[in-house]
């Protein structure tokens, strides 16, 4: 089937007589109404043609001419345009107006804005769940799938909204409307049996390198590809991951990753390093993975994704997604005694509320294998808070921990009676006094402390570490009660999640010599 025109192009469609006919609103009278001009041609090409012709002799719909009256199918044409579209990215693009013109105009894109209800929004969802499927019927049936529906409704609410706001409708149809219940999408983990034959049969077939560094890192599709060899600094083995690589109707564009957490530093281990060094000797190309077929390019994801399967077919492994890769790392890091803080900056979420939450069956199940239930261990640790006198919680990166904590205490259905909890965090005190990297393990190397602690990312290593870390702190200066309930965040990032009332947050210059402190109460400039 054709791929339908993109909202803002007019319409195409053909006739009962064989012509071709095309429609673009060009403006709207004094009533709201859209004024609309209509061309006729013989075959879908000329008529696309004359209907592009017409649209720049009229120069389209125009900002100001939007009415209540007007159909739905134009708002949402100019919401798009002029609302969403600039603040979406170009594969996100994609989507968007893929649901709109194969699903949304076509179906209730001529009811009037002020005149669409609540039961004509549901009736169409309806149709969507059962025959809304408009290609692939032979192999997925007519009907769109829950989810697809779903953002099919996203998309209306928000195009809604905004005509509320704009007070073009009193109130939004599309709130209050039942929609398919959401379904996480089934993780596919690979066993160890299974990496290993996945493994050797990739070195076999020239894939090995790039699914190794995936399966020890955990990086998304786009991040791997968009790897460059400056990238990796092979003394200290750091890997920085600071932009992805997308596929926009078949042009591969480089980008920022998806969020600011996704711009991270991951340090490989060891055997990976020596594993990519032979490999550097072999690439003649600034990419880490290069294209085989283009110059100065780097394997498109698509074609990664599809040797994926067919390295997966020859191992007599069981087909997962490319994502699921990340999944497998994620989870053979947590079997092996990685905390969720820690796994959560490495896959670059936005928090680690978001890796609890996709990990917390592997969590759970690890628990369970301990012999400890989840919310019993939970509430031991609300025993802890409680008490009548000061409690003080001390972590590196405190707002990072407490909103973990909370989240977890969330899960549990629990509310922590601490009344009197106090907060200490070292990673500011640590930006006080010492130059970056401001890491746990920075500070570990920084205090002499590598012979008495470990910097292992299991959970119990770094509360060792971090005794340790706070009592050198206290022996080196005595002023850490300044620093209870402060925090110091980068101006330039801001604060990562949401505030905490006890907390007092407070830009930090990372110029040495200069006390936070002493800034709270007014004691000049760090600039």
């Amino acid at each position: 089937m054709a791929r339908k025109r993109k909202a803002g192009d007019g319409t195409v469609r053909q006739r009962k007589d064989g012509r071709w006919e095309g429609r673009v609103v060009i403006g709207y009278d004094d009533n709201g109404y859209p004024k609309t001009k209509n061309v006729l041609a013989k075959t879908k090409k000329e008529c696309v043609e004359k209907l592009q012709k017409l649209k720049e002799e009229c120069g389209g719909l125009k900002p100001e001419k939007v009415r209540p009256e007007m159909p739905l199918g134009d708002w949402l044409t100019y919401w798009y345009e002029n609302h969403s579209k600039p603040k979406i990215r170009p594969t996100t693009q994609e989507t968007y107006e893929s649901r709109i013109r194969l699903h949304i105009i076509p179906e209730i894109g001529d009811i009037s804005l002020n005149k669409l209800t609540q039961n004509d929004l549901q009736q169409f969802y309806g149709r969507l769940k059962k025959s809304g499927r408009k290609r692939f019927t032979d192999k997925y049936g007519e009907g769109l799938s829950d989810r697809m529906v779903r953002m099919c409704h996203a998309t209306c609410r928000s195009a809604l909204e905004k005509a509320v706001q704009d007070g073009l409708i009193r109130v939004n149809p599309a709130i209050g409307c039942k929609l398919p219940p959401k379904k996480a999408r089934e993780m596919q983990v690979l066993t160890r049996e299974e990496l290993q034959r996945f493994l050797i049969q990739a070195k076999f077939e020239g894939y090995y390198e790039v699914f190794l560094l995936d399966l020890a890192t955990g990086l998304r599709r786009g991040e791997l590809m968009a790897l460059q060899w400056d990238d990796l600094n092979f003394k200290t083995g750091v890997l920085n991951v600071n932009k992805q690589v997308y596929d926009v109707r078949g042009q591969l564009q480089i980008s920022t990753p998806k969020t600011k957490n996704s711009v991270r530093k991951i340090v490989l281990p060891p055997a990976v390093v020596a594993v990519l060094r032979e490999y550097k000797k072999t690439v003649d190309s600034r990419w880490m993975f290069p294209s085989p077929v283009k110059e100065d390019c780097p394997i498109t994801p698509g074609v990664v994704r599809r040797r994926l399967q067919l390295i997966l077919e020859h191992a007599g492994c069981k087909h997962v997604r490319f994502h699921d890769l990340r999944h497998t790392f994620a989870t053979l890091a947590l079997e092996n005694g990685m905390d969720v803080k820690t796994l959560s900056a490495m896959l670059g979420h936005v928090s680690a509320a978001t890796t609890l939450d996709i990990y917390t069956h592997i969590t759970d199940d690890m628990l369970a294998d301990k012999g400890i239930d989840y919310r019993e261990a939970c509430r031991i640790f609300c025993n802890m808070l409680h008490s009548d006198s000061e409690v003080l919680l001390v972590a590196h990166n405190i707002q990072f921990d407490l909103l973990f904590i909370l989240e977890m205490f969330k899960r549990c259905g629990m509310v922590p009676k601490a009344p009197k909890l106090r907060a200490l965090d070292s990673l500011t005190v640590y930006k006080d006094r010492a130059a970056s990297p401001h890491k746990l393990a920075n500070a570990i190397e920084h205090y002499g402390l590598a012979d008495k602690v470990q910097n292992s990312h299991r959970a119990i290593d770094d509360v060792l570490a971090l005794y340790e870390v706070t009592k050198a702190m206290s022996e080196e200066r005595d002023d850490l009660t300044d620093y209870i309930d402060l925090l110091g965040y980068n101006p330039k990032y801001g604060i990562t999640g949401r505030k905490l009332r006890q907390i007092t947050y407070m830009p930090q210059s990372y110029k040495l010599g200069c006390r936070l402190p002493d800034l709270m109460n007014g004691g000049g400039s760090c600039e």
